[in-house]
């Protein structure tokens, strides 16, 4: 991450990335990614990651992922891609930043998950 993207509280290159949901459902074993709860028709249409210390990295999905059939929908387009509970990226701890940049890259490229 560079120093401008570190200053921001935004990943604005993951806006718009597909993803499958696949390997948004094996991330969550991980334990720091969540997906909200149910909406209408059962969709969820938010993922979270929350970071070790502080800090919520939120992405909210498009179409969104079905409780009943998870794999229905099997991309997924992230609508955005914003921090909360901290400033910027440059305040979370380094180590947990390197985490979520490895994380977001299995999500878009794909390759074996670390």
């Amino acid at each position: 991450m560079t120093a401008e993207q570190a200053a921001h509280e935004r990943l604005t290159e993951f806006v718009g990335a597909a993803v499958a949901v696949d390997r948004l459902l094996k991330l969550e074993r991980r334990g720091w990614w969540v997906r909200s709860a149910p909406m209408d028709a059962g969709i969820q249409d938010t993922v979270e990651c929350y970071l070790p210390g502080r800090g919520v990295l939120t992405f909210p999905l498009d179409p969104g992922i079905s409780v009943q059939f998870p794999n229905e929908d099997p991309v997924q387009t992230f609508r955005d891609a914003r921090l909360s509970g901290a400033p910027n990226f440059a305040a979370l701890d380094p180590v947990a930043l390197s985490e979520l940049l490895c994380d977001l890259h299995y999500l878009h490229h794909g390759g074996a998950m670390r």
